[in-house]
């Protein structure tokens, strides 16, 4: 080697090895702790002195760091010393000539758990670029400065991955005056000096294949976005990204994006836009939506129901608002189907909201999805289905629309149409050529939206309106309401409407009832005073302050016509004007009034509305007219208001029944008191029938013959109130009260079974006081009964406090007198009745209530009494117990002693009865199984005419049978026995007895059974005597009855009253078979002569109305004998027809009579003038002719409608006498007699 090869080589090996010690000096320093942390502090030193914020590490973890450097616990702060981020680990893979020449390219960038907050304040821009910005101005040691400043390097960070991130951005936000922060949809947090608005990413998973964080020259900073998951939170609650692919890019303050991929949990968008990050939020964003559900964007708008909507939508910020459209739209919900297009600008002034050719067709929508998206909660539910087209501002708002609207669990839905401009912005209120079309509009519907109106049914027809109101809006219309089966009403009419600045509203509106029904509408309206059918006009004309008003509606003989001045507005309303009706009807203030027909004429005036400020007058004059079926001849008032108080100057009535008078002032407010005085003059009370007792209950007319009600009573027979009276009160207000008071007599009173000679009620006082209804008095009356009981006197003093009574009375008659004090508990459930003391005084025999006793009654049906005993010397009747809805039942009643003739002193003196009375009754087990056990004896009795020496009863009652053994006797000779089973079905509490479908086995029999018994079936025999023998069994069932056995008449007589007839010699046999009564020629004779033979059957098929098929064969038998005629007869008369039809037919001879015809009737006599005389005998060939009414009906439904159809034959001795003649007559004459229409004919 030569020395020029050795002086070359020597410092190559030289710097050979230096470079090889360099590098291992290097690798050693890199992989050592102690080199680790010289690497830390270098980096420490550096970065703190190159950005004007604060970086801390923790450590530097093993590594390669000539390649790699993976840092753990980095953490910026800001200038201030706020945390800006940290990192739990970083690892940043370089090459080192990345960072010796220009840009700066680092190739990949891992961050695990980085956690930021970036915040924009006003005026200093984002705290990252302060952050990372340069210390000092111009300093040589910055390596990052602001985007756009031109100056720094180019950061470019590739393959960034970012696991478990938590990024939150900050900027400021001002609250609307006057509105609450708390109430903001953005997530609102309070700093020093204002509020800020939060947006969190967290749980950020993402990947950026190129991040672009700082660029020289102006250039943008650029994000590209791969992958990209978490949950974010925007507005209210937090959302869910699956996966976004995007480019995100920063220009200034600025944020540009393309969003290739928005994957939500059940969601997909695309699209892009722009939005500001700094200063005022602007924005415009297009994007279109995939199947998008309405759940992924809950975050967004919270009250969006469960749907799916596809969408191109664009969403832009405007200067002074909004431009929102979605296009292409279709949305399904379990709520709605909707599709077609929508689009609005708002904008914060006047006339700011415009609708932009919106075309929307509905195929349903829920009202429930309107309140989710607008949170206003519709007042009807229901579904809406049509179309709709709008376009423009609502000063010239054009409307398309034809929609169906049907309200939740109805059939019945309402069918709109509406075309033309509406004008609704501000002051300009109007339309231009509107037309609204409702073939059906439920006012129900209506209702919802306007809860005043009362009308009901539905509205069909059509409406326009054209015009601005300032300027005179025309208007039209042509409306039938109809509501079931009321009568419908109908209206047309138009006019105009003018409503200009500030002057009042201009009326010129004229309308033509061809159908209004003011008893369909009072129907809805009840104050409205009259009824009636009408067609007519109504008219109103004139401003609010001058308006003028007319109203003519005719009907069928009945008219209204109203006219009145108004001024509504301009100070307290004032109003002037007079009513006239025609025979005009009244509303039916009480059920089965009759028709009411008024004729009047009202004139009225005042001023106000307020009750305080209201001064008003008014005259009514009525002429002839009924009110309730009674007739007013005349009526007159004269009434003022003022001051809270109506004045009634005068008040004259003049009717049928009397007059009525008032005067006086009334307050119309709680706060004052006066009084109105009347007076009421009725010379008859019947008059006031028809007003008072509007439906009367036919009487019913009882017949012993079957215990079932009688034939109904003729209308001149109905009982209503009768006599006469005057009564002298006040109407009365005050504090807390208002009261009817005063005093009223009445003579010769008569109401149903209630009579009195004299009535007078003392100091009468009803009405209301402190919201307690109150009642109190005294009643006496002279001359009383009730019913068959008539008491001489009666005085009762007593008051009802809302439910609590209390009475004291003395009621006395010949041999008998009362007194006691008692009360009652009305309640709605239960009604409790207290006796406190009662005594009693009969034919000088006293009884006493031994304590205080309680009857406890509910609506259940179930009772029960407390302590109820009166008592007397060696007597006492008891009552004691409960019967339940349900359980056990215990329930005594016990009579000891009771004398019937004492007791019949209460009853007419007819009344023929005696006897000492035992009772005793128990009533036990449960109410679902009840048992009655009993016995009942009088000793030494008489009822009914029949007297026994005894009659002993007892009973029992168990399982649905009743089993009994009752005998009567005489001495020591049984009269009548009747023992055995009854199938019964005794109902508690309600008491109800049925007689079930089961056997029944009784038997009836005796020895001496008195013939008198007959008047418990009938009331029109007298004078009966005579006994019978029977052996009778009665089974089946009892709608089956099977009677078997014989029985024989022995020595029978009674009268007949109506005929005047006396028999006696009653004897024959009758046999029972079935339901068969069979009679085996039973003889009678007639006292006054004559004798007849009765055969024949009686069908008891039906116990309540018997079926006769009877003969009797007369020998010159007296069968009438009375003032207006006696006839004796042979021949035979049949008895045929069920108990009330009877029919009586045969053919008779008359041996003798005579026919007074002053009592029977009217004559006609035909004389034929040609008919030749024969000896000395003036023959004449006489038509006799005569009828009459047979007066009134007694009661019994066997005469009541009895029919006669008799052909007698006159034999000599049957005479015609008057007091001008006395002819006798002969030959054939034929008789008909007809209860039932009252028609009694002779022809002959």
């Amino acid at each position: 080697m030569t020395w020029k090869e050795r002086l070359i080589g020597i410092p190559l090996a030289l710097a050979g090895a230096v470079l090889l010690v360099a590098t291992a000096s290097g690798m050693m320093f890199t992989r050592t702790d102690w080199g680790r942390e010289r690497v830390r502090h270098f980096a420490l030193e550096k970065l703190n002195e190159a950005i004007a914020g604060r970086v801390e590490i923790d450590e530097v973890l093993e590594g390669d760091l000539l390649r790699t450097v993976r840092m753990a616990g980095v953490r910026i702060f800001e200038p201030d010393g706020s945390e800006f981020a940290r990192i739990d680990t970083i690892a940043v893979h370089y090459r080192w000539s990345d960072f010796l020449f220009g840009n700066v390219t680092v190739p990949k960038v891992t961050l695990i758990g980085p956690v930021a907050n970036l915040r924009t304040t006003r005026g200093a821009g984002w705290n990252f670029e302060r952050v990372f910005s340069g210390r000092g101005a111009g300093s040589a040691d910055s390596t990052a400065a602001p985007s756009g400043s031109g100056r720094g390097r180019g950061v470019v960070l590739r393959e960034v991955d970012i696991r478990s991130g938590d990024v939150t951005l900050r900027f400021p936000w001002d609250p609307q005056p006057g509105s609450d922060p708390d109430s903001s949809a953005w997530h609102i947090e309070e700093v020093d000096g204002g509020w800020e608005r939060v947006v969190r990413v967290e749980r950020l998973n993402a990947n950026l294949p190129t991040a672009r964080v700082a660029a020289p020259g102006g250039q943008s900073r650029l994000f590209q976005v791969s992958v990209f998951s978490g949950a974010a939170t925007v507005i209210r609650e937090s959302f869910e990204v699956e996966q976004l692919r995007a480019d995100l890019e920063v220009v200034g303050d600025t944020l540009f994006f393309d969003v290739w991929e928005a994957d939500l949990p059940d969601s997909r968008i695309f699209g892009e836009g722009w939005v500001t990050l700094a200063g005022e939020l602007q924005y415009d964003l297009a994007l279109r939506g995939d199947s998008v559900t309405t759940a992924d964007l809950w975050w967004l708008i919270p009250r969006l129901p469960p749907g799916v909507a596809n969408l191109d939508f664009r969403y832009t910020s405007l200067p002074d608002g909004i431009f929102l459209e979605a296009q292409n739209a279709r949305w399904q919900s379990p709520d709605a189907t909707v599709s077609g297009r929508f689009a609005m600008t708002l904008r914060e002034r006047p006339d700011g909201l415009v609708f932009d050719e919106v075309d929307l067709e509905v195929e349903r929508v829920h009202s429930t999805l309107i309140a989710s998206l607008t949170g206003w909660e519709p007042p009807l539910h229901g579904d809406l289905a049509g179309r709709v087209r709008l376009d423009g501002p609502l000063s010239e708002l054009q409307v398309d629309g034809d929609l169906r609207i049907t309200p939740d669990q109805t059939d019945s839905g309402s069918h709109v149409m509406a075309l033309g401009t509406v004008r609704a912005n501000g002051g300009a209120l109007g339309a231009r050529d509107l037309e609204v079309h409702f073939d059906t509009l439920q006012l129900d519907l209506v209702r919802a939206f306007v809860p005043g109106l009362a009308v009901r049914g539905q509205v069909a027809g059509s409406a326009s309106a054209d015009g601005r109101l300032a300027e005179g809006m025309a208007v039209s219309f042509d409306i039938e309401q109809a509501d079931g089966e009321l009568t419908s009403n109908r209206l047309t009419g138009g006019g105009t409407i003018t409503a200009a600045g500030d002057k009042p509203l201009q009326l010129d509106v004229r309308v033509d009832g061809e159908r209004v029904s003011l008893t369909t509408l009072a129907e809805y309206y009840p104050a409205i005073p009259f009824r009636g059918d009408y067609g007519g006009a109504f008219s109103a004309v004139g401003a609010l302050d001058d308006l003028r008003v007319e109203v003519h509606l005719g009907g069928a003989g009945d008219s209204l016509a109203a006219v009145a001045d108004l001024q509504l507005v301009g100070g307290a309303p004032r109003y002037r004007g007079s009513l006239q009706g025609w025979h005009v009807g009244l509303p039916e203030f009480r059920r089965g009034l009759q028709q009411s027909d008024l004729d009047f004429q009202v004139e009225f005036e005042g001023e106000g509305i307020e009750l305080a400020e209201l001064v008003a007058r008014a005259r009514a004059d009525v002429s002839a007219s009924f009110v309730g079926g009674v007739r007013l001849e005349s009526a007159t008032a004269e009434l003022r208001v003022a001051g809270g108080r109506l004045q009634v100057d005068t008040s004259i009535v003049a009717a049928e029944f009397g007059e009525l008078h008032a005067s006086g002032a009334l307050s119309l407010s709680r706060g004052l008191s006066d009084s109105l005085r009347f007076e009421l003059r009725a010379d008859s009370l019947a008059a006031l029938d028809p007003l008072l007792f509007p439906a009367f209950d036919r009487l019913p007319l009882p017949t012993l013959a079957t215990g079932v009600p009688g034939p109904v009573a003729r209308p001149d027979e109905l009982l209503g109130l009768k006599g006469s009276a005057r009564v002298v009160g006040w109407l009365v207000r005050g504090s807390g009260y208002f009261a009817v008071r005063g005093n009223a007599d009445a003579a010769r009173v008569m109401y149903r079974d209630l009579q009195a000679d004299s009535l007078r009620v003392d100091e009468f006082n009803i009405g209301e006081n402190a919201g307690h209804f109150i009642a109190a008095g005294t009643v006496s009356a002279g001359g009383a009964s009730f019913g068959e009981i008539r008491f001489d006197s009666l005085q009762a003093r007593g008051g009802l406090n809302d439910s609590l009574l209390n009475v004291e009375f003395e009621i006395a008659k010949p041999s008998a007198t009362a007194a006691g004090r008692g009360w009652a508990r009305l309640g709605t459930l239960q009604q409790t009745l207290g006796v406190d003391s009662l005594s009693m005084v009969l034919r000088g025999t006293r009884w006493d209530l031994v304590e205080p006793a309680e009857f406890y009654f509910e609506d259940s049906g179930a009772l029960a009494v407390r302590d109820f005993e009166l008592t007397g010397p060696a007597r006492s009747v008891s009552l004691e117990g409960s019967v339940g809805v349900s359980g056990p039942v215990s329930l005594g009643a016990h009579v000891s002693g009771l004398d019937l003739v004492n007791l019949a002193v209460l009853w007419p003196d007819s009344l023929d009865v005696a006897g000492q009375v035992e009772v005793h009754l128990e009533l036990s087990g449960t109410v679902g199984d009840p048992r009655l056990q009993g016995s009942v004896e009088v000793a030494d009795g008489d009822l009914f005419g029949i007297a026994f020496s005894g009659l002993l009863g007892t009973f029992d009652y168990e399982s649905g049978v009743l089993s009994s053994d009752a005998a009567m006797w005489q001495d020591t000779r049984q009269q009548v026995r009747l023992y055995g089973s009854l199938p019964l079905d005794l109902e508690l509490p309600s008491f109800r007895i049925d007689t079930p479908e089961q056997p029944i086995d009784l038997t009836f029999e005796g020895d001496s059974v008195p013939l008198t018994l007959i008047t418990l079936l009938t009331d029109q025999l007298t004078d009966i005597h005579g006994h019978a023998r029977a052996a009778i069994h009665i089974g089946g069932t009892p709608e089956d009855v099977d009677l078997q056995g014989p029985m024989r008449v022995v020595n029978g007589g009674f009268r007949i009253p109506r005929t005047g007839i006396t028999y006696e010699g009653l004897e024959g046999d009758l046999q029972f078979n079935g339901v068969r009564m069979e009679l085996d020629s039973v003889a009678v004779r007639a006292v006054q002569g004559g004798r007849g033979t009765l055969t024949g059957s009686v069908s008891f098929a039906d116990l309540g109305n018997p079926e006769f098929a009877l003969q009797l064969v007369a020998v010159e038998l007296t069968g009438y004998d009375q003032f207006d005629a006696r006839i004796v007869a042979s021949g035979t008369v049949e008895l045929e027809g069920p108990y009330d039809m009877p029919h009586i037919a045969g053919d008779l001879s008359v041996v003798s009579g005579v026919l007074f015809i002053e009592e029977i009737g009217r004559q006609a006599e035909i004389i034929d003038p040609f008919e030749e005389l024969r000896g000395n005998l003036a023959m004449f060939d006489t038509i006799f002719v005569f009828e009459r009414t047979l007066g009134p009906r007694t009661g019994n439904r066997f005469l009541d409608n009895l029919v006669i159809d008799l052909s007698l034959n006159l034999e000599r001795d049957t005479w015609l006498r008057s007091k001008e003649m006395n002819v006798e007559i002969a030959g054939r004459l034929t008789l008909h007699q007809d209860r039932a229409r009252d028609i009694l004919r002779m022809n002959g």
